[in-house]
């Protein structure tokens, strides 16, 4: 039976470039299991619902939710776990915890999930100027 797991190219996290394989930097080019599964959960957690026009629900609604003047904590949070739990691969979250700092303005969530690769806990910042 063929490997079903999710397989992606692997993205640089710090630039957001693909990386590729060379000989001064001898990693895969190529990410499957949990990391793949963790690199698709943070680009469709930076994504905004409705920006990838195959998947109009995919990403957080962050104008509809997160930059409305009386969106709660507990709205916020209940869309990026639709998000998650969304995600191809996750099959359950068993942690989560968002935090907005008014000081850097940085929205960011915390959370453990359960996936067809295992159990994973990642921290993810969302984006700046909330």
């Amino acid at each position: 039976m063929a490997d079903q797991s999710l397989r992606d190219i692997r993205i640089d996290p710090l630039t957001g470039d693909w990386a590729s394989a060379s000989a001064t930097k001898p990693t895969s080019a190529a990410v499957s299991g949990d990391t793949a599964i963790g690199q698709h959960l943070r680009i469709r957690l930076r994504m905004i619902k409705g920006e990838c026009p195959w998947d109009l629900d995919g990403g957080v609604d962050y104008f509809g939710t997160v930059f409305r003047k009386s969106a709660t904590d507990s709205e916020i949070a209940a869309d990026v776990q639709r998000v998650i739990l969304g995600t191809p691969g996750i099959t359950g979250l068993t942690s989560f915890a968002l935090s907005r700092n008014p000081v850097t303005r940085l929205l960011s969530v915390a959370f453990s999930c359960t996936s067809d690769a295992g159990q994973f806990s990642t921290t993810v910042p969302l984006l700046e100027g909330v």
